[in-house]
């Protein structure tokens, strides 16, 4: 009994990675669409499934139980009792049946381009009905409303019919600072409590606990119910669990919700503690046009009274008023927001969509910006390399003082002091750890990385010189200082280049492209705030270690017979690049590739785009990614990722060059037409070849990688009224 509770302890640790399954690691991601308003967030798959429902914040907790092990198999592996979704109990007359709309045909798409009401229809030529499910988040309480339209055809053997819905509960209070896999791999005596309460007829599910990551008390409370009186319901315990939940006495009474449900037998069980199961069933009317309705909500508290309170007011809900408060929200954030000047309808929807998964992703208490909602991979957490882009984004949409609300969290969130192990800065002062949740806490495992401390920099000081606020500039100087001042004393004495470091999200330090172009950005960003402050002893100092960086990347980065800044390898890189090395190596976080780098193109801008050597690495970034926009006819390469990111460092070197100009166009094209979803217009961190197709991967919807998008379309397609980005 010990040393079982011992394994599942420490198997609770360890990252249920699989190594095999280059680039998604952490299993599938099964997700298609999603609606939030930054604080309740829901995904769900193309079957119209829930399979993430975040609350209070984008970046933490996740309430539903879904865990996905490999692509080929049903439901990508995820068990059949997990998530939550719609079915209908069938009265055919003769016989009576359950069936779940995930099995029948199904199509799925979001009811405008600039909103994220997800519609969902489901199709069953056997029962001779059309189910059309319609899901929104609304914009200014934490309630999912979904509505459910049925419409049965003349000759249709329903004579009658029941919805019913289910959940799997699995409430979460806390978080493991610099564990993100918490949500796949909680302690096993972790425990949600779930009951039917006849007062409000709805199934409630409460928790209560200490964030590990706070030592703060917590509580969270989740109420389904419809809009309608309930005719039956089941609260069991999880037969699917890995060990089987102990039931009491009466084990039929506390049978899987699931399983009682397919069985058509709701016993109304009122409450099960553990991994509990739920279902809810309610009578559907048909009228004269053989059409019924009927809502299904799910709102979200921190206690059963007060979800029970919203439960009821959501009940007196019109949700066509819902929707459209929804679009209305969305369209006083990004209604003036520009966007690409095409007749292509891809690429609108998706550089829309973008935008849309931007503001929903947005943490309204910090300002943080989740990766991706999903727990597959874990990145609902903010990492402020990437942050940086989505800050230029922001600017350029007309979100300010977003940004403004961002640059100040990570200046907060900065080390201005040092820990050390042994006399060695655990994470050295002027840094910033690999990312964070939105409450600040650390949420990666490597400590810190130089390229993001360069990135940072940049997005202080590039806020100021897209707004000109310079109260605004005195109140980040000093983070600004503290960054510059690191990344100019982190130098290598031999070379003149930085000291090996963490770069990229790697777990080997390296001395590389990817953070000597970061280096010299930030160090050129600190100059200019400190002229523009007149901190002349600062932009001197600054000025003498950018310009003996930039000597150093030419003599010692530049790889003259590869035409670029690719130089740097280290002995392990050659063995990764080994054609005996299989791909999985190569797409581990090992080391970072040396070549294809974009940040020296844009935004470093390290050299005019007409001097000879810039001009070299830009045709060796269009090779390094040309390959990817071959597929998935080609069949060589087998997964890709970021190759927006090369082709907006393409198209601000490019911009005068008329016939380059059409590569990036095409560029931009393949990825609304390839790597996005083709129904919803979302895009993961990757793509995969499988099949003969191109699949998006990897926490779609992915924000960065649609911001990248977004941008790559609007230099590709530029609107009369937008202006080219200036220089670093």
């Amino acid at each position: 009994m010990v040393t079982g509770s011992l394994r599942q302890r420490l198997t609770s640790l360890v990252p249920p990675l699989s190594l095999g399954d280059a680039p998604e690691f952490f299993g599938p991601t099964d997700i298609n669409a999603q609606s939030g308003n930054g604080r309740l967030s829901v995904a769900l798959n193309r079957e119209g499934t829930v399979t993430v429902l975040r609350w209070p914040r984008p970046s933490f907790f996740n309430h539903v139980k879904y865990h996905t092990t490999r692509r080929d198999a049903p439901r990508f592996g995820a068990h059949p009792n997990e998530g939550a979704f719609l079915g209908l109990r069938l009265d055919l007359g003769d016989t009576r049946e359950t069936t779940w709309l995930r099995d029948w045909g199904t199509t799925q798409w979001y009811e405008t381009e600039g909103s994220d009401t997800v519609v969902t229809e489901h199709r069953s030529g056997h029962y001779g009905l059309t189910v059309r499910v319609v899901d929104t988040v609304a914009a200014d309480a934490d309630v999912l409303v979904r509505e459910v339209t049925v419409h049965r055809d003349a000759d249709s053997p329903v004579v009658a019919a029941d919805l019913v819905a289910f959940a799997h509960f699995h409430l979460g209070v806390s978080k493991k600072p610099k564990n993100p896999i918490h949500d796949l791999r909680r302690h096993p005596g972790d425990r949600t409590h779930a009951r039917y309460r006849p007062d409000v007829d709805a199934v409630v599910a409460t928790k209560r606990g200490v964030d590990e990551s706070t030592c703060d008390r917590r509580q969270v409370a989740l109420a389904m119910g419809f809009d309608r009186p309930s005719e039956r319901h089941q609260v069991g315990a999880d037969a699917f669990a890995a060990r089987r939940e102990r039931v009491g006495p009466d084990a039929r009474d506390a049978h899987d919700a699931y399983e009682r449900a397919s069985d058509g037998d709701l016993p109304n069980h009122d409450a099960h503690s553990g991994k509990p199961t739920a279902a809810l069933s309610t009578r559907l009317g048909f009228g004269d046009d053989d059409t019924a309705t009927a809502t299904l909500l799910v709102a979200a508290d921190e206690s059963r009274g007060g979800v029970s309170d919203l439960l009821e007011t959501a009940r007196e809900w019109d949700p066509a008023t819902i929707r459209r408060d929804k679009a209305a929200w969305f369209d006083e954030l990004l209604g003036d927001a520009p966007l690409p000047e095409t007749d292509d309808a891809a690429v609108r929807a998706t550089a829309m969509r973008a935008l849309v998964t931007l503001v929903t992703n947005y943490d309204r208490e910090s300002g943080a910006i989740v990766a991706s909602i999903a727990t597959q991979s874990p990145y609902a957490q903010d990492w402020p390399r990437d942050g940086a882009f989505c800050n230029h984004v922001l600017n350029l949409v007309g979100l300010p003082e977003w940004v403004d609300k961002r640059n100040r969290w990570y200046a907060s969130l900065q080390r201005s002091e040092e820990r050390r192990f042994f006399g060695h800065a655990l994470v050295p002062k002027g840094n910033w750890l690999m990312n964070y949740y939105a409450d600040g806490i650390a949420g990666g495992p490597i400590p810190w990385e130089i390229d993001q401390t360069g990135l940072a920099v940049w997005t202080l000081w590039d806020h100021y010189r897209a707004t000109g606020d310079e109260g605004y500039l005195r109140e980040v100087y000093p983070a600004i200082k503290r960054g510059a001042d690191f990344l100019a004393g982190y130098r290598d004495a031999a070379t003149g280049l930085h000291r090996a470091a963490h770069e990229d999200d790697n777990i080997v330090p390296s001395r590389t492209i990817h953070g000597a172009s970061t280096v010299w950005l930030a160090l050129n960003s600190a100059l200019k705030a400190a002229r523009a402050l007149d901190a002349v002893e600062d932009a001197a100092r600054y000025r003498r270690r950018r310009d003996e960086l930039k000597t150093a990347i030419d003599a010692h980065l530049w790889d003259p017979e590869a035409g670029a800044y690719s130089r740097g390898k280290s002995p392990l890189d050659h063995v990764l690049e080994h054609h005996y090395v299989p791909d999985i190596f190569r797409a581990l976080p090992i080391l970072p590739g040396t070549g294809g780098n974009t940040t020296v193109a844009w935004p470093a801008r390290f050299a005019p785009t007409d001097h000879p050597r810039m001009r070299r690495h830009l045709d060796h970034l269009w090779d390094a990614i040309e390959p990817s926009f071959r597929e998935p006819e080609a069949g060589e390469r087998r997964f890709g990722m970021y190759e927006s990111r090369a082709l907006i460092a393409l198209a601000t070197g490019w911009a005068d060059d008329p016939e380059k100009m059409t590569r990036v166009r095409d560029g931009v094209r393949w990825i609304a037409h390839n790597h996005a979803t083709p129904d919803t217009h979302v895009l993961g961190e990757a793509w995969i070849r499988e099949d003969g197709r191109v699949l998006t991967a990897v926490s779609q919807p992915h924000t960065f990688t649609q911001l990248l998008f977004y941008y790559a379309s609007l230099l590709a397609f530029p609107p009369a009224e937008f202006e080219q980005p200036t220089p670093a």
